[in-house]
């Protein structure tokens, strides 16, 4: 199977003209004090809520230095931070309706975006896999058409378009929403499907959180080289 290579950026709209006043997003900064942002809850290493339901996060760190590096290149003692929880749903809108400056998430570049939107340089590069049970791997040959095997995928993601071009004739069950991706997991792990589709390090994330046991009872498949 020919991986897909997804890479991790930021939305932003930071260096562009809000017209109503004509006013970079790094003028408005500096004018409020304020630098409003979005992140995701349900994207493990990267936005996710831990047991006590605080907001954690490689995104979250992201925050804090890009806040310390404009405190720097502004000049302001203080800038605050208000953050906002983006979804694959709204992440785009947030930005097109000036909600937010940026959005920090595993976002795929893709070319049809909202005007006033673009994507950052990317800082992380992960591919799609398969997380399957140990003892339904040897039922995967990526070479195959696939058809007849169940896979659960996020609705109205890259992953989704990616696989229903490459493996048309196999069983797509979809899964939405802030939960979608456990809830998918959670489906295999009941034998509902035999493999849940996604960016694999947001696999992996979620398999540490649940326990899962990677390498022994469940596989990520094809390996990433």
């Amino acid at each position: 199977m020919k991986l897909i290579i997804l890479t991790l950026v930021i939305l932003s709209n930071i260096f562009a003209a809000l017209p109503a006043k004509s006013e970079t997003v790094l003028e408005k900064i500096k004018r409020t004090g304020l630098l409003e942002v979005a992140m995701r809850e349900d994207a493990i290493p990267f936005g996710y809520r831990d047991s006590n339901n605080n907001l954690q996060g490689l995104c979250l760190d992201f925050i804090q230095l890009l806040r310390g590096e404009l405190k720097h290149k502004l000049n302001l003692q203080i800038i605050s931070v208000k953050i906002y929880k983006s979804t694959l749903f709204n992440r785009f809108q947030l930005l097109e309706n000036k909600t937010v400056d940026f959005e920090c998430g595993p976002n795929s570049i893709r070319k049809n975006i909202p005007d006033g939107v673009s994507f950052s340089r990317p800082f992380f590069v992960t591919g799609t896999q398969f997380l399957v049970r140990s003892d339904n791997q040897k039922n995967f040959n990526f070479s195959s058409s696939l058809e007849g095997i169940s896979i659960g995928v996020l609705r109205d993601t890259t992953t989704q378009e990616l696989l229903r071009q490459k493996y048309p004739l196999a069983t797509y069950q979809e899964f939405q929403g802030v939960t979608g991706r456990l809830r998918g997991i959670q489906s295999l792990r009941r034998n509902r499907i035999d493999a849940f589709a996604s960016d694999g390090i947001l696999l992996i994330g979620e398999a540490v959180i649940l326990g899962l046991s990677l390498g022994k009872d469940y596989q990520l498949i094809p390996a990433i080289l």
